[in-house]
């Protein structure tokens, strides 16, 4: 009896602990069925925190590649653009070239086709020049490379140099300097040297020319054609037309003529080239008049041009012509 009783009571033990231990297994599992999870929450956050910073990583690749491609595009178009001033720069140069091998030479309709504007009415005057004096004995030029600085659509600046070296046939030496700026336009789509420094002035600031400064008197019209201020030199050329439409020679007080300008000082006629001394009927006279000039810079002037009388017994038909210049009423382009 008492080991039955032993035996149950051992059962009933044994029960008892295998019922424990059974709790503290179905709690271990349950701790680790929690960690799992846990662990899975964890896993399930980081892969989407990867996925995320996956598709950053993959847009700022995008990004990357979308800058670099543009990158490219801009500096292909900056290549186009420099490929094609570094084309424009060299055409304006070789006009600029072009243009003193042609003033070296003398060579009027070759000039022109290079010029415009102001630079056009220079070698106009130069040409005019060219034909109405002895002309020199020899003449060669020291040039620079020109420079082209900014081209802007149809306008361009540079820097232009050369010295012509000019002896004349008595054996004098001068030198012409031409340094500074100039100035080019794209005129019907193509480009024109339409201003430059010349003795130390731009054309634009030295030359100016008139389309209606004349007087008519008695069927004679004077008309001033233009004005050259060579204020490196101190003259000023004075060019001139009289239309004769009488039957009558006429003669000019030309070489007694003068001029005042803004210092109010008399400045007497030093030459004249062409042919204003004397005016056959019907014809058409032209000719420069050079003055000294005894201001600093331009200015309105007056000229005293004197008379213009019958040459066969010396009437005069108009006496004391003169003109008050205004240099506003010249041709600005």
């Amino acid at each position: 009896m008492k080991r039955k009783t032993a035996i149950v009571i051992i059962v009933l033990i044994l029960s008892i602990c295998l019922f424990f231990i059974g709790c503290k297994n179905t709690g271990r599992i349950e701790e680790l069925e929690n960690r799992i999870i846990g662990l899975q929450e964890e896993l399930s956050a980081k892969e989407d925190t990867i996925t995320k910073l996956q598709q950053k990583s993959n847009k700022l690749e995008k990004e990357l590649e979308e800058a670099v491609v543009e990158e490219e595009s801009i500096t292909q178009e900056s290549k186009s653009a420099d490929e094609v001033t570094s084309d424009e720069e060299n055409i304006l140069i070789s006009i600029i070239d072009n243009y003193i091998n042609a003033v070296e030479k003398e060579d009027f309709d070759e000039q022109r086709k290079y010029v415009s504007k102001y630079a056009l009415d220079l070698v106009n005057m130069k040409e005019f020049e060219y034909k109405n004096s002895i002309g020199t004995e020899s003449r060669t030029i020291d040039k620079e490379r020109p420079r082209i600085d900014i081209i802007n659509g149809n306008e361009a600046e540079g820097f232009i140099s050369f010295t012509e070296h000019l002896v004349g046939f008595d054996g004098s030496e001068y030198d012409l300097i031409t340094e500074g700026k100039i100035d080019l336009e794209k005129i019907d789509n193509e480009w024109k040297i339409v201003d430059y420094t010349r003795k130390n002035h731009l054309i634009s600031e030295a030359l100016y020319v008139f389309e209606d400064l004349k007087k008519t008197h008695k069927d004679i019209t004077i008309s001033i054609e233009w004005i050259l201020f060579s204020l490196f030199d101190e003259y000023v050329y004075i060019h001139i037309t009289i239309i004769n439409d009488t039957d009558m020679k006429l003669g000019t007080d030309a070489y007694s003529s003068t001029i005042i300008g803004p210092d109010r000082l008399q400045n007497e006629m030093i030459s004249l080239t062409g042919e204003l001394r004397e005016i056959f009927p019907s014809a058409i006279a032209i000719g420069s008049l050079i003055y000294n000039w005894s201001n600093a810079s331009t200015g309105d002037l007056t000229l005293y041009f004197g008379d213009i009388y019958r040459e066969d017994n010396y009437d005069d038909l108009i006496k004391d012509l003169t003109f008050e210049v205004d240099l506003t009423q010249a041709v600005r382009y």
